[in-house]
């Protein structure tokens, strides 16, 4: 009879555990609200309950120890002032996505569907911000508008930053960081399926960061996969995407288009002349399966032989405005394309390679071994058109991302 006993409490005990860590926190209202109306929970109200472990306005409270989750319904939530996000949460917006269908591209169920959810900016402010307690903040389901600060226009960020599924449109960063600045050390990047469009910033005008972190190498983790990243930057935005500090980057099966800047798109240089900017040895950047094409600017990829570089199977090409792929190496004591060696890897790129005779606009130049190697095989696209050989890019619809269908040969 003991042993029953013992038996049915340890059941219930973990009941109990299992029903504390399955609560979310429901945010039921649109309002900006502050503490004022204990009826009902926005989305800043269920933030502060999640950080401080205690009901706050209409929300219920956080728990200690564990990730928060906030739901959203579908709808637009306009702030007033920036969300502070004092620690780690999972903010998940209304489902996107149709049982009913399966999916257009992938074939399987269900089929994705438009999101529903908007947080959007009111009156000029950042939407997120994490740097205080260097939190972590997974965004699911959500579109970010209309964000506006100094770095980070939609996210400033002190610690590890996931979107899925998320829409970064129209932010505006004074100084760096467009959609997203990723402040510090813990200030890492994880993005699937996402679409950042109408971002801008001097820097950086859909990803900046910063470089030194007490006197060291700042290091960031940056991965992204399956974005869309088009139509950000302007005539007077520097670039579009800025690495420094120890970055760790891959970009895969992602588009990056029609964006506008003065500089590069990818920049991947350590700026010696400006000591802010630098990038360490350490830094990695690996190409993997993008098209990247329809850019307006000097150096489409602007590089240098800080770091390792890695290219495959990317169509890099298509670009206006200057090369698509730039050494950034003022007065190298060897010419590129005398490079022996390099911390350069390509493979199955689509390029325009470099020609002693006629233009060299859009041309991709990498290190002399790179071309001369036959195992780094490339499709040189010095004479197929890009109508050829992509259709135009595609709207956004039914959920699915801005892209380049090839053309069928």
């Amino acid at each position: 009879m003991y042993r029953k006993s013992l038996l049915a409490l340890m059941i219930l005990a973990t009941f109990s555990v299992t029903a504390a860590t399955d609560k979310t926190i429901i945010v039921s209202t649109f309002e900006d609200e502050d503490g004022e109306n204990a009826s009902a929970c926005s989305l800043r109200e269920a933030i502060k309950a999640a950080t401080d472990n205690r009901s706050y306005g209409g929300c219920s409270a956080g728990q200690l120890s564990i990730t928060d989750q906030i739901k959203l319904k579908a709808g637009t939530y306009k702030l007033k002032k920036t969300l502070v996000v004092g620690s780690n949460l999972v903010i998940t917006g209304d489902d996107a996505a149709n049982y009913e269908a399966e999916d257009t591209y992938t074939g399987i169920f269900p089929a994705r569907s438009e999101l529903k959810t908007t947080i959007e900016g009111e009156d000029g402010f950042g939407l997120f911000d994490t740097t205080a307690g260097r939190s972590g903040l997974t965004l699911n389901n959500v579109i970010l508008s209309k964000g506006k600060n100094a770095y980070g226009g939609a996210i400033r960020a002190g610690g590890p930053v996931t979107l899925n599924r998320v829409y970064i449109l129209n932010s505006v960063a004074n100084a760096s960081g467009g959609a997203i600045y990723l402040e510090g050390v813990n200030a890492n990047l994880i993005a699937s399926d996402v679409l950042f469009q109408g971002n801008n910033a001097p820097r950086g005008a859909v990803i900046g960061m910063s470089c030194i972190d007490n006197l060291g190498w700042t290091s960031h983790s940056i991965a992204l996969e399956r974005n869309s990243i088009i139509n950000n930057g302007s005539a007077s935005a520097k670039n579009i995407i800025e690495y420094c500090g120890t970055a760790v980057s891959t970009i895969s099966a992602s588009t990056v288009a029609k964006n506008i800047s003065i500089d590069s798109t990818l920049k991947f240089t350590h700026d010696e002349a400006n000591k802010v900017y630098v990038l360490s040895p350490n830094s990695s950047l690996v190409l993997n399966s993008n098209t990247i094409v329809e850019n307006t600017t000097n150096s489409t990829l602007l590089y240098d032989n800080v770091g390792n570089l890695s290219l495959s199977a990317n169509i890099l090409a298509y670009n206006k405005g200057g090369k698509s792929c730039r050494y950034g190496v003022a007065n190298p004591s060897v010419a590129l394309k005398d490079l022996k060696t390099s911390t350069v890897s390509a493979t199955l790129n689509a390029v325009k390679p470099p020609s002693l005779t006629g233009s060299q606009d859009d041309v991709c130049d990498l290190p002399g071994h790179i071309y001369a190697a036959s195992i780094n095989k490339f499709v040189d696209v010095s004479n197929i058109t890009f109508s050829s050989l992509l259709n135009n890019l595609t709207p956004l619809k039914d959920g699915t991302l801005p892209f380049y269908l090839p053309k069928p040969k």
